[in-house]
């Protein structure tokens, strides 16, 4: 370890942006975007004529040199509603969710120099390059919609589409549903244990 040259540099940047609008007592706009960004290297030199554990009477030189940028950006804006009609409370969420995210990596490495105390991969008589550049992409969109009559009586359900460029084409997208209702039994007037339970609740999903 004390003749090898081993250097690791990382730097992470983010950065995100909010914004609610309510034009309407009843009616909320909410949206974010965010950015991170994520930049590594890796570089490691052991010269030619060092001993090491394999090399008794010294190596023939090495070099590695690794760098990796991932780039990431979410954004979200979604539509929240609340209104009462009397002893009807009603709420209604629209959302949409976009990702984004790329990988680019870059990897080399070098054996046998041609002369010693050269750090750098052109010295090396023998070159491994590979390189991958990759993007991800997911979106989501849902609606939900609540509500309940004077505390009693809960209703909600949910529709959500998703899709995500991970998944072959024909599993790219899926929808997913539910629905949920509930009754407060306990809150009835004929409820006869108000005193000893005054919480009973059925619910169904």
């Amino acid at each position: 370890l004390a003749t090898e040259d081993r250097k690791r540099n990382r730097a992470r940047t983010q950065g995100s942006l909010s914004a609610r609008y309510t034009p309407l007592d009843w009616l909320t706009f909410d949206a974010n975007v965010s950015y991170d960004r994520s930049d590594r290297r890796l570089n490691f030199f052991l010269d030619q004529g060092i001993k090491t554990e394999g090399y008794a009477t010294g190596g023939i030189g090495e070099i590695s040199q690794f760098s990796g940028t991932t780039n990431t950006i979410n954004s979200e804006a979604s539509a929240n509603l609340m209104r009462k009609f009397g002893g009807l409370t009603l709420r209604s969420t629209g959302r949409v969710l976009l990702e984004s995210e790329s990988n680019e990596l870059t990897t080399a490495n070098g054996q046998d120099f041609a002369v010693p105390g050269v750090n750098s991969l052109n010295n090396a008589k023998t070159r491994f390059v590979e390189s991958s550049v990759e993007t991800i992409k997911a979106s989501g969109y849902f609606v939900t919609l609540g509500g309940d009559y004077s505390g009693k009586y809960i209703g909600d359900g949910l529709i959500r589409r998703d899709g995500s460029s991970l998944f072959g084409v024909n599993e790219r997208w899926n929808n997913y549903y539910r629905v949920s209702g509930a009754w407060r039994m306990a809150q009835e007037r004929w409820w006869p244990w108000a005193q000893t339970l005054n919480e009973f609740k059925l619910r169904a999903s």
